[in-house]
């Protein structure tokens, strides 16, 4: 797609008088998956939460569809933004399908309940996360990874074309981080714009279609990993000396430090 639904111009963004990001502007591509990394403290978590309209900008803005996201109502902006935040909290007693049910209350009003079309997103959500076993099941019953899968799966079951993810692999073992990540790569493919924070380097370089780099709250690089991903970028943004080899099955640059 060409469509670029998100764009960030000059922001300029804090907390408590600190600075965190310094007069940023992005162009996410639609219909792709960018990831964001860099180093801990340098304002990947604080970008995303702009994106999302949790942050607002000392200086800025942030348009969706070319509508400054200030002036989108909040009902519209969850039929269009969906975001899953580090270390979220469920409601005690929550069951798993009720949850992921959540995800679709921005489709909902007092004349339109929940429909067949609603149980329909949140049954085919689950399946897509492999937790359809674990419906009945209370969220506080769960392991640190089946939870976060349930969290990701109430963010699909929303719907949106937008999904922003911060660091949406934590708790995850291997197997299902790659899991994950074929599937936000696959909802790529299917028109959906996903943008996630991330801190493997070499998962955002195998399966993202589109790389921002921060450090110290301001852009390193932007653009295709296979473009942007060099031994001096990643010791730039990281002080991690390394080689860049091609992953040896898609060709992807891979970060191999030096030991």
């Amino acid at each position: 797609m060409t469509d670029t639904p998100l764009i960030a111009e000059g922001l300029v963004l804090g907390y408590d008088g600190k600075t965190v990001l310094h007069d940023l502007s992005l162009r996410l591509p639609g219909g792709q998956f960018t990831a964001i990394v860099g180093p801990n403290a340098c304002g990947k978590s604080t970008l995303l939460r702009a994106l999302a309209r949790l942050l607002t900008p000392h200086r800025g803005r942030v348009l969706l569809h070319g509508q400054p996201l200030e002036r989108i109502a909040p009902r519209q902006m969850a039929r269009q933004v969906a975001l899953l935040p580090q270390n979220p909290i469920a409601p005690d007693g929550i069951t798993v399908r009720d949850l992921v049910a959540r995800g679709r209350y921005p489709h909902q009003t007092l004349l339109r309940p929940a429909s067949a079309g609603d149980a329909t997103a949140v049954e085919q959500a689950m399946a897509r996360l492999q937790i359809t076993d674990l419906a009945t099941r209370r969220m506080a019953d769960l392991s640190g990874g089946q939870r976060q899968r349930v969290w990701i799966a109430m963010v699909l079951a929303q719907d949106t074309q937008v999904i922003l993810l911060d660091e949406p692999t934590t708790w995850l073992d291997i197997a299902h981080q790659v899991e994950l990540m074929t599937l936000l790569a696959q909802l790529a493919r299917e028109g959906r714009t996903i943008v996630a924070v991330l801190h493997e380097l070499n998962h955002a370089f195998r399966y993202a279609d589109h790389l921002v780099a921060l450090r110290d709250g301001r852009l390193m690089a932007e653009g295709a990993p296979s473009q942007t991903v060099t031994p001096a970028l990643i010791e730039a943004v990281f002080d991690l000396p390394c080689v860049i080899t091609p992953d040896p099955l898609t060709g992807a640059p891979m970060v191999v430090p030096h030991a």
